[in-house]
């Protein structure tokens, strides 16, 4: 009888694009990235936006290079690729050519049909290792896991008041510019009135 051979599973490494720890599981290595000293936001040199890591900070980069050879006629922007370009050129056309199949839904990416249709079929594929919790969305879940730490990614560059969210330091930054929220929108109501 010959002998039974064990199998051995190749495991994925997910690996930590600032300090090249790998990870088994891509949760682990979200949560790594949004509690770990590796974090330190990275800041455009060319318009200031702030990063988490140096590969989207890289890639950001990218789109202040001038030598993009696909431009958008309506407004001038450059692209890397045609694709960016089309998906782009979807921005001024109103154009979307991905539609669900249960509720009738439009989108302008295919990317965004996809997280859509979890919405009809309950799938939360991205669960926190933390406290089991499960989200439609890696975003959504990146940015829970920041709950679970007190990392704050988004600083104030008036005050330096830094904040877990995106959306809260927008929100933040009024106190500074005296901007009410709407403000467009509450001017048109009061002048259709």
């Amino acid at each position: 009888m010959p002998a039974i051979e064990k199998q051995t599973r190749v495991k994925k490494h997910h690996v930590c694009v600032d300090c090249g720890k790998t990870y088994t599981l891509l949760s682990s290595l979200i949560k790594h990235t949004t509690a770990n000293s590796c974090i330190r936001p990275r800041l455009c040199s060319d318009c200031g936006a702030s990063f988490n890591n140096q590969t989207q900070l890289l890639i950001h980069q990218k789109t202040h290079i001038r030598s993009k050879s696909h431009k958008c006629s309506t407004c001038g922007k450059c692209f890397l690729r045609k694709s960016s370009l089309d998906v782009h050129i979807r921005s001024h056309t109103g154009e979307k050519p991905f539609i669900c199949s249960l509720c009738n839904k439009s989108f302008s990416e295919a990317g965004h049909l996809r997280r859509h249709v979890r919405i009809h079929s309950g799938e939360r594929p991205f669960r926190c290792d933390c406290c089991g919790k499960c989200f439609n969305d890696s975003a959504n879940l990146i940015q829970h896991l920041r709950t679970h730490t007190e990392v704050r990614p988004y600083p104030c560059t008036e005050c330096g008041k830094a904040f877990k969210e995106a959306g809260k330091l927008r929100r933040h930054l009024r106190i500074h510019t005296g901007e009410t929220p709407n403000a467009e929108k509450v001017q048109r109501l009061v002048i259709t009135e």
